[in-house]
């Protein structure tokens, strides 16, 4: 009950929910890489809802332009390296990560029933209006 008076009577009650989840075993064609569905990643071991994305660098301060990480690699020893670069498919073909959790997961749900104010009133106080006035 959070406010209760002689005319007011109100009441909020709320439900939570928390729940979990790992991917226990995948096919063994898919158990070294996982399976990669557009932006999903399913993985041994990880959350049915992490997500495999590009990493967001900043904006270019000269051309306004949105960069991204992605990697480079030496075609002479085979080093690689992190760039940014305006190229979203480059950085989506070559960089992208796994986040490990879901941004925010159907399986975490918050309802709060509609709280119902009552109020009561006497015969001998009615309640005032200000509209009437």
């Amino acid at each position: 009950m959070v406010l209760h008076n002689s005319r007011l009577k109100w009441t909020v009650a709320a439900n939570a929910t928390f729940l979990s989840n790992k991917i226990l075993k995948l096919h063994p064609d898919f158990a070294k890489d996982g399976i990669k569905s557009g932006s999903r990643l399913y993985q041994e071991g990880q959350n049915m809802f992490q997500l495999n994305l590009v990493e967001y660098g900043g904006v270019d301060p000269v051309t306004g332009k949105a960069m991204y990480w992605t990697v480079n690699k030496d075609s002479k020893t085979g080093a690689t390296s992190r760039v940014l670069t305006d190229n979203w498919d480059d950085a989506y073909a070559n960089a992208r990560h796994a986040t490990g959790q879901p941004p925010c997961p159907p399986s975490r749900a918050v309802s709060a029933p509609r709280s119902k104010p009552s109020v009561s009133t006497s015969p001998s106080r009615p309640p005032s209006s200000s509209a009437a006035r």
